[in-house]
């Protein structure tokens, strides 16, 4: 009798200690929550698994960390998949990724009015401000840098559209200014009497060229939410919805954008007022407004600060108002919005 009832307490003891016995069909009760994770590169120092573990596993205690022999070799400061396994029926795929575009700022130049000029090597060099990114040398990013071509027989101010992309296809834009100086003649009678006689038509002004905006889809997709938040408000007032614009004036729009980025302001660069840009690509209207903001990550957050600002709120509710364009230029603290009205 006493031989039965050791064993029967031995067996008892085995059971309730089964789960050290058997470590992996314990775990096997438990699963990820995520079974796959990305990381931004150069974001952190390491992938420490086993805190990823604490974190993502249902009703995992520190003492139960122990019961994995983690195999990892995530380099986080590699592109790549990686591979991480907890134990024969547990794994972890892990991104490393790189989805942030690279820091590009220039500052403004100044040119002679028809004085050859094209873009290389040195006359970039000479307006790169700032040319960084998390993953591609700035070596490689400098022969990356494409801007559009200088018109220098038109004095004034010109904004000149840069562009940057790197290893991984992320792209930064940035408006350049440049100045092209006219040139000085002795006296205007002189001036008179020295000029050619020009036919007409030539005296017209050239055809101003809108070049198009270059967006992301997840751009594409925050202008859309930015409109649709607007006519939420909208209708919640009592007001008629505004159409979104994406023809010239979503173009326009795009470049006063990166106007906002060069002078955070409603005075342009050259110092005229914000609808000036407007007549500047031959586009009119009745009237107008324009509200700017920057720093904010999302359309919801950019709508609800503006709708917390009396004069931008007064704006948005404007009942004469009938269309809408959105602006995006920059990402994280230094993105810019622009949200122009017109009727």
């Amino acid at each position: 009798m006493k031989g039965k009832v050791l064993t029967c307490i031995v067996l008892l003891l085995l059971f309730m200690r089964a789960d050290s016995f058997f470590p992996y069909d314990y775990d096997s009760r438990y699963s990820l929550k995520k079974n796959e994770v990305r990381i931004e590169i150069g974001s952190q120092e390491e992938f420490d698994p086993y805190q990823y573990l604490l974190e993502n596993r249902h009703e995992l205690s520190d003492g139960k960390q122990n019961r994995f022999t983690v195999r990892c070799d995530v380099d986080v400061n590699k592109l790549g998949e990686y591979a991480v396994r907890f134990n024969e029926d547990m794994s972890l795929k892990v991104i490393v990724q790189d989805t942030t575009p690279p820091r590009l700022k220039l500052t403004s130049m100044t040119l002679k009015q028809n004085a050859a000029f094209s873009w290389n090597k040195d006359t970039l060099a000479k307006v790169i401000k700032t040319l960084t990114d998390n993953e591609t040398n700035s070596e490689s990013l400098k022969e990356k840098l494409k801007c559009d071509k200088v018109n220098t027989a038109k004095s004034g101010n010109q904004y000149i559209n840069c562009r940057v992309k790197d290893n991984s296809g992320n792209e930064a834009r940035h408006a350049l200014t440049v100045f092209v100086e006219p040139k000085q003649t002795t006296s205007t009678a002189s001036a008179y009497r020295h000029q050619p006689s020009i036919p007409a038509e030539v005296k017209m002004d050239d055809v101003v060229h809108i070049p198009s905006a270059s967006y992301s889809n997840y751009e594409l997709y925050q202008i859309q939410q930015v409109a649709d938040l607007v006519n939420q408000v909208r209708k919640e007032n009592g007001l008629r919805p505004l159409s979104l614009e994406m023809g010239d004036f979503h173009n326009v729009t795009y470049l006063r954008a990166q106007e906002v980025a060069v002078n955070y302001s409603h005075t342009r660069p050259n110092g005229k007022a914000c609808y000036t840009i407007y007549g500047d690509y031959g586009l009119s209207y009745r009237s107008s407004g324009e509200n700017i903001a920057r720093g904010q990550k999302t359309a919801k957050e950019v709508v609800e600060d503006w709708m917390n600002s009396p004069a931008h709120r007064a704006n948005i509710l404007r009942p004469e108002f009938t269309r809408i364009c959105i602006g995006i230029h920059g990402y994280g603290d230094s993105k810019y919005w622009v949200q122009e009205f017109f009727s």
